[in-house]
């Protein structure tokens, strides 16, 4: 079983895109994975809670009945997660109502794999996308000194202008929160040796602010020019919002979304200095994820035409049309996690509808929300001996559970 310290490889790893851009070639996973095992004996500090917990039961969420082709796509599905490995549970959720749940059984009552509705675990860059929601829900409240997308960063934190000058200055001045929810900011991407060197030092590891430093980062392209996955984006959101709040993030999070929503067992992990681990720290269950994804489709919580702001991706050969506001999109990912082009891309979920977009998390912890079909999918995963022949492939899990012509004859 995976703990809770594979914490390292998200640190290393998804702050700097998953990508050293010094190296000559791209790092793989399993690059990441090797460094995992050498730095596992210089983790005891970093204490995210245990990654799997057990709380009170949720309240009855109303039961849909499905049809036959309906429970038929679904177990389709199911069986897919499954032979994949380390697969958790699957929720589909159907206007509104719960058509179809399940989870890893267990031996016994005693087995730790036996999985339940009200068991989390760590859902990992999943939680970007919860920042983007969270944003909207700030918006449609107005409760807050957040006051629209193309707010400038530095408003917020005025930090973020200390010491530039010339081109850094006014490239700061420029960045926005629309920028950094897109992962466009401009930022130029940490090293992961800095990282590394960082989590060996024990003075570092317990007074690290992943705010302060990413106030610090230098700029390589105007902002909404580029586009770079790299979680310090989100990072520096967090700083952003914890002062637009007035409060820890996870407090406003749990009064205006969790309690709302009924997300009971969700929590959003902090780093010493009290801010939020947007880009991988929620740790939640599956219901609770289709609650969110939930949220999306009904739209009552964000402003108006929050989702199709969402699908407008920026425009530009630098830009990656498949992802906005912190959500995978049905469109061409022009530029993969590694930074690399694909011009001639096409659209990753052909199964699925146009309007079909996703949070995904590492290992798979997957939400699908296809609000044409008022549908969402959760798949959460350990992926405790994934199989590298079984590779996670979205498209077949979406056509199995959708069915043919993209859900529109069984999801209608």
């Amino acid at each position: 079983m995976l703990d809770s310290r594979l914490c390292v490889l998200l640190i290393a790893a998804s702050l700097t895109g998953c990508c050293a851009p010094a190296l000559k070639k791209p790092l793989k996973i399993q690059d990441f994975e090797h460094l995992v095992r050498n730095l596992r004996q210089d983790l005891t500090w970093l204490d995210f809670g245990p990654k799997y917990e057990t709380r009170v039961p949720l309240s009855q969420w109303e039961q849909g009945k499905p049809t036959e082709p309906q429970l038929a796509n679904c177990r389709k599905g199911r069986d897919y997660a499954v032979e994949r490995g380390g697969h958790l549970g699957m929720v589909v959720i159907h206007r509104g109502e719960i058509v179809f749940e399940h989870y890893q059984p267990g031996t016994d009552e005693e087995d730790e794999r036996q999985w339940s509705n009200t068991r989390t675990s760590q859902v990992f860059s999943a939680t970007k996308s919860l920042a983007g929601v969270l944003v909207g829900v700030a918006l449609k409240n107005r409760d807050t000194k957040l006051k629209s997308l193309d707010q400038p960063v530095y408003e917020l934190l005025p930090g973020l202008l200390e010491g530039r000058q010339g081109e850094q200055l006014s490239r700061a001045k420029a960045l926005t929160i629309r920028h950094l929810l897109n992962m466009n900011s401009g930022l130029k991407r940490p090293s992961v040796k800095y990282f590394t060197t960082m989590l060996r030092s024990p003075e570092k590891q317990r007074h690290f602010d992943y705010v302060r430093h990413m106030l610090g980062a230098k700029f390589e392209h105007d902002p909404g020019t580029h586009w770079r996955y790299f979680s310090g984006q989100l990072e520096l959101l967090s700083g952003a919002l914890r002062a637009a709040f007035g409060q820890r993030v996870e407090e406003y999070a749990e009064a205006k979304l969790f309690k709302k929503l009924g997300m009971r067992v969700s929590r959003l992990s902090e780093d010493s200095a009290g801010n939020a681990f947007f880009f991988a720290g929620m740790f939640t269950s599956a219901r609770d994820l289709a609650k969110l994804g939930q949220c999306l489709v009904e739209g009552e919580l964000l402003p108006e035409k929050w989702y199709e702001e969402a699908l407008k991706s920026p425009g530009g050969e630098d830009n990656n049309r498949g992802y906005g506001l912190t959500l995978w999109l049905n469109k061409p990912h022009t530029i993969d996690y590694f930074g690399n082009r694909h011009p001639d891309a096409e659209v990753p979920w052909p199964s699925a509808p146009e309007d079909a977009a996703a949070f995904f998390g590492f290992m798979n912890n997957n939400v699908y929300v296809i609000p044409s079909l008022q549908l969402v999918v959760v798949r959460t995963s350990d992926g405790e001996s994934l199989p590298p022949s079984r590779k996670w492939i979205d498209d077949e899990f979406l056509r199995a559970v959708l069915g043919p012509e993209g859900g529109k004859t069984d999801w209608k």
